[in-house]
């Protein structure tokens, strides 16, 4: 990307780091919301876990989406230091970014729907949806960068109204999604595999829209949630609300957590019907409705969700309400 002049603390430190910096506020400068990475590609931000709730987080822990900023002040302050080599991460979210990561086969090999001739690739999946749809790869059109292992991203802008969020093969295999929720590495960030590079530079080329056979993949129409059942075992409204609140997180989970999501909603539920607060049919069928509703296969949805609430049942809940 085109480069501009430092200004400030910037200016007086090492040659790579104001580079840095200057890639920063460029990106910023477009909109961009960014925020430091270290060496490794993770957020140069304190965990949730080690959240002392003061100074920014004051009022609540503060992630890499809440603290990504294009105001460049803090830009060069998060950047400046003699220790501070920050690599340049892009909050997607905030950016009003969708960027698609095409990525390399790694030695696996294409699942059955994709397995055919020329599809060795994250690449060569998105080259035949686009020959599916009659439309043309966007090269050049879009900005674009290859990671240090050989990837492609493409950088897309967030379509209005619609919420994609991060996901992994849901557009199709080796391509993952960084959107809501999650972050992509940009140029000239280097790590110990090499650096990042621009082959469509953002400064020349604006994010182009996504085609809607794109957005379809990415974020297809919500289920209708499902039917819970009318009849809870609770005169208090409690293990209504619990089995309301456990619900809508299967419906909120996200791809490559679902199952997880599934297991641990079952899980607590199953502690209240142990507890005798809630009825085990009435539990099982709003769950499996829930897990059959955002895309888990049938058979692997009564599998979790058996599992889940027999161990609640084991360890019945313990509530005075």
């Amino acid at each position: 990307m085109t480069t501009r002049a430092v200004s400030g603390s910037a200016a007086a430190i090492a040659p790579g780091h104001a580079r840095l910096i200057d890639e920063a506020l460029a990106l910023a400068a477009l909109g961009w919301h960014v925020f430091p990475l270290t060496r490794n590609g993770k957020p140069a931000l304190h965990g949730r876990e080690k959240c002392r709730g003061v100074g920014v987080c004051a009022d609540g822990h503060q992630g890499f989406e809440q603290r990504a900023t294009t105001d460049a002040d803090t830009i060069e302050r998060a950047w400046s230091g003699p220790y501070k080599s920050f690599n340049i991460g892009v909050a997607c979210g905030p950016s009003r970014l969708v960027v698609l990561d095409l990525d390399l086969a790694k030695g696996d090999t294409p699942p059955a729907d994709w397995n055919m001739p020329g599809i060795v690739d994250g690449r060569d999946v998105y080259a035949e949806l686009h020959e599916r749809h009659g439309d043309r790869f966007p090269v050049g059109t879009t900005p674009a960068a290859l990671s240090p292992s050989g990837g492609l991203h493409l950088y897309y802008a967030a379509p209005d109204g619609i919420e994609v969020r991060l996901s992994a093969g849901k557009v199709g295999w080796k391509i993952d999604v960084r959107a809501w929720g999650g972050y992509i590495t940009a140029p000239p960030t280097s790590t110990p595999a090499g650096a990042y590079q621009w082959i469509t530079d953002p400064g020349e080329a604006k994010p182009q829209h996504m085609p809607l056979w794109l957005i379809r993949r990415a974020a297809p129409p919500k289920p209708p949630p499902p039917v819970l059942p009318a009849v809870v075992k609770d005169s208090t409204g409690y293990a209504a609300s619990a089995l309301r609140g456990e619900l809508q997180a299967v419906l909120d989970s996200i791809e490559g957590t679902r199952n997880d999501t599934l297991n641990q909603a079952s899980f607590n539920l199953g502690t209240l019907v142990g507890a005798g607060r809630l009825d085990s049919r009435v539990a099982v069928e709003a769950l499996v409705a829930a897990g059959e509703s955002i895309g888990l296969p049938p058979r692997e949805v009564q599998k979790t969700v058996t599992s889940g609430v027999s161990a609640g049942l084991r360890n019945p809940r313990r509530t005075s309400q």
